[in-house]
């Protein structure tokens, strides 16, 4: 009986043992899994925030270009002499940036 029991006693520490280090791995695991995840959250905010930038940058720079085409249509429709009863504010406010 006394075998039996020692035996017994192995198997339940066995057990014991081997649900630790299941916990331990998927412990393991979960911190792996979070870490990744966080980086995967800065990688995207990172990757947004350029593309963001870029369309800002295109945006402009299409503006830019809308207003030096309708400064030069206006020049050649209405001549020198009529463009300043053309109010471009509007337009520029698009441009602030422009260097004009």
């Amino acid at each position: 009986m006394k075998d039996v029991q020692l035996a017994a006693a192995k198997i339940i520490k066995r057990l014991a043992q081997a649900a630790e280090n299941v916990n331990r791995a998927a412990a393991k695991a979960a911190g792996k899994l979070q870490k990744a995840s966080e980086e995967a959250v800065l990688s995207l905010q990172k990757t947004s925030a350029e593309a963001s930038a870029s369309i800002r940058r295109a945006i402009g720079e299409a503006n830019k270009e809308i207003l030096e085409v309708t400064e030069s249509a206006i020049m050649e429709l209405a001549g020198e002499g009529e463009v300043e009863f053309f109010d471009l504010g509007p337009l520029e406010s698009f441009c602030p940036r422009m260097n004009r």
